[in-house]
């Protein structure tokens, strides 16, 4: 199934309408768990776009994590994110972005982060969670902050020894350069724990930035996650 939509992907994203941009997000995440509270993140994205062709920009960032709070219901997720079986996470870490000089928009981007994710277990095994995200950026040397708010709900479905998480959510950012909420995101995904300690992500992202042209980007992402040093 996976593998199936990654083949498709360069065809599906040059099926999409010419008013807006075609965008391919590979990433990979790896988190290595320090005790039941909390964690070292690390994750690096990409962006391929003009029908994959050219490489558009690259990230990589280091972050610490701390959950706290346990819902009543353990092993809710029923996967290797440990975080979500807790009421709140919170983060702080730093994101170094860089796009090349050959692209539109060359810049480089040095982002320290801090964050809190507020999570509620809702009615059918569902999961809500509301991501608030500060991004202390520093765009080509300029200070432009940036807040990001996103809900996602998901929910588990158990298949054999597979765990399928589909969710879907939606992300609004405020860019203090304009004063105004100027890119807002919609995204539906799947999350499937293949082994104990690995789980593959795939995604459809739709976004608008008043602030560019196109305003529209239809993004496919795959993400590969690995959990690694999970209590027994």
């Amino acid at each position: 199934m996976f593998f199936g939509i990654v083949a498709l992907l360069p065809v599906l994203l040059r099926a999409q309408s010419s008013d807006s941009r075609q965008e391919l997000w590979p990433g990979a995440d790896v988190y290595v768990n320090l005790n039941d509270e909390s964690r070292f993140y690390f994750t690096y994205s990409a962006t391929r776009e003009n029908e994959l062709s050219d490489y558009a920009d690259g990230q990589v960032g280091a972050y610490f994590d701390y959950y706290t709070l346990p819902l009543a219901r353990r092993r809710l997720r029923e996967l290797p994110d440990a975080s979500r079986d807790n009421f709140l996470m919170f983060r702080v870490g730093y994101l170094y972005s860089k796009t090349p000089a050959g692209a539109l928009k060359p810049s480089t981007k040095h982002i320290p982060t801090v964050e809190a994710d507020p999570r509620a277990p809702l009615p059918w095994d569902m999961l809500l969670t509301d991501r608030n995200r500060l991004e202390l950026r520093i765009v080509n040397g300029d200070f432009e902050p940036q807040y990001r708010n996103r809900l996602r709900l998901e929910r588990n479905f158990r298949t054999g020894r597979f765990v399928l998480t589909p969710y879907v959510d939606g992300e609004a950012f405020y860019n203090w350069k304009y004063h105004a909420f100027d890119e807002f995101r919609y995204t539906a995904g799947l999350e499937w724990r293949v082994l104990r300690f690995l789980v593959l992500e795939e995604y459809y992202t739709r976004q608008r930035n008043t602030k560019s042209s196109p305003q529209y980007v239809n993004a496919l992402g795959v993400t590969v996650q690995v959990h690694l040093r999970q209590k027994q």
